[in-house]
């Protein structure tokens, strides 16, 4: 019998025969919503894309409207189903981290599109009894900007997606108690020693701080959208209609598994329900030079304006 391992991830309980590190661990349940097994041969459909993978030496990722493959040259083969089933073969040289980053994010960026949620490519903090969720560009400041909301008290519920549950109000739901951060940021916010956990992406590691994850549900209350330009000073405004709309879909987390949501009436009126519920603006920051307590600054302000 297979040891199984339990989790509680974007509000759901999760049973695992793998052990995911750094996800927040619960108690053994009966009530899961997720199951995660590992198979220790290729078969079936799993055999035929990985051949396909072998033979194109190249990722794969096969979405429709319930299932999801992901395919990894000497990486393995991942499938999600249903929004509740998660089947991978780990190729053997397969490195640990990135099973343990392909679960937590690809697949559960899945999970979040087959059960009609709304996974935004992000980071989640809470401050001041609500939640924002910090998107953008890459290069463009949020993982900098969440590091500095957490130091003036904020906690965060997620780094890489946020999970909306778009209900009678909107609410974002926590994922795992890790940050990403790139080498400069580590190196500026001192962080070292037993935080640390490597990471697939070379030019990042992930930083432990449970003591700073917020584990639960809460309401969403304003999206910031961070780009670079060359501008002198940090500038910002609130967005409207379809601008909106297009910040929401341009981030989507697992962006193919939205192809035929995003064409059901239920799923389209739940965007716009977040389009119309939720202020989002844009902060523009410089291309150079240390703008990082400005934006701070701003993100104070704008979230004072809705106390």
């Amino acid at each position: 019998m297979k040891t199984m391992f339990y989790y509680q991830i974007a509000g759901f309980m999760v049973a695992s025969e793998y052990c995911l590190d750094y996800a927040y661990e619960v108690d053994a349940t009966e009530e899961v919503d997720v199951c995660i097994h590992c198979m220790s041969e290729p078969e079936g459909i799993f055999a035929t894309i990985k051949e396909m993978v072998d033979n194109r030496n190249t990722f794969i990722y096969k979405y429709d409207r319930s299932q999801a493959f992901y395919g990894y040259p000497g990486g393995g083969i991942f499938h999600v189903k249903d929004g509740k089933e998660i089947t991978f073969w780990p190729d053997p040289g397969m490195n640990p981290a990135w099973i343990v980053q392909t679960l937590l994010c690809q697949c559960f960026g899945a999970i979040i599109s087959q059960r009609r949620m709304i996974g935004i490519h992000g980071s989640v903090c809470v401050w001041k009894d609500k939640a924002f969720i910090v998107c953008g560009e890459s290069g463009a400041g949020k993982s900098t900007l969440t590091a500095n909301l957490l130091q003036r008290g904020a906690k965060y519920m997620a780094d890489d997606t946020a999970c909306v549950d778009v209900r009678e109000r909107i609410e974002v739901r926590s994922m795992v108690p890790l940050r990403k951060l790139c080498i400069d940021a580590l190196e500026r916010l001192d962080y070292s020693g037993d935080q640390l956990v490597e990471l697939p992406e070379s030019y990042k590691k992930g930083v432990k701080e449970p003591e700073l994850f917020h584990l639960g549900t809460e309401p969403l209350g304003i999206l910031f959208y961070l780009k670079k330009e060359d501008v002198k000073d940090v500038l910002y405004r609130e967005l409207q209609g379809v601008e909106k709309l297009k910040v929401v879909t341009g981030n989507l987390y697992a962006l193919g598994g939205y192809g035929q949501p995003m064409k059901e009436p239920d799923f389209a009126q739940k965007m716009f329900s977040f389009c119309n519920q939720v202020p989002i603006y844009e902060i523009v920051r410089p291309s150079s030079g240390d703008s990082a307590d400005r934006c701070v600054q701003v993100v104070e302000e704008i979230i004072n304006k809705y106390e």
